[in-house]
């Protein structure tokens, strides 16, 4: 691919939100309840660490470096998930926070995916994971229903 400062700097600033979301979903699985809410964390951890990569890599292709970590605001709403850590609360508190980041991510995902100056190929891995993106807010919305009704994350 072509250099392409501008789109480096996109890719690296999504490659950033997934690291915070990744520490954040980190974090609540470190105080998850059950057994099914730590699954289920764990394998959004390894869906977006699978993303960074992908990322990453396309930022190299481009000519940049990928960027390694989250940001500031990222670091301080994993202290905040280990913070309100312990009770049903916690699980309610992440879910809402979850759900909130994965719409924004979502959004400026598809505004890449829709952005004629981005290349084709790249549109088409961008929109494969806004799907992976868009499957996960559907899980999340369904556990946080059941969650605010009382019932277990538990499968």
């Amino acid at each position: 691919m072509d250099r392409n400062p501008a789109l480096v700097r996109s890719l690296n600033r999504l490659i950033a939100t997934l690291s915070d979301t990744i520490a954040q979903y980190d974090a609540a699985a470190e105080h998850a309840h059950s057994y099914g809410a730590y699954a289920e964390y764990a394998r959004d951890i390894a869906m977006r660490r699978a993303i960074v990569r992908q990322l990453g890599a396309t930022v190299t292709d481009l000519g940049g470096a990928p960027r390694r970590g989250g940001t500031v605001r990222g670091w301080i709403k994993t202290r905040f998930i280990h913070l309100y850590g312990i009770g049903v609360g916690n699980e309610l508190f992440a879910l809402r926070l979850f759900e909130h980041e994965e719409r924004q991510l979502i959004s400026c995902i598809e505004a890449l995916v829709v952005n004629d100056d981005v290349p084709v190929a790249l549109r088409h891995e961008l929109a494969e994971v806004v799907g992976q993106l868009d499957e996960e807010l559907t899980r999340l919305e369904w556990f946080h229903r059941g969650a605010s009704e009382g019932t277990s994350i538990a499968c």
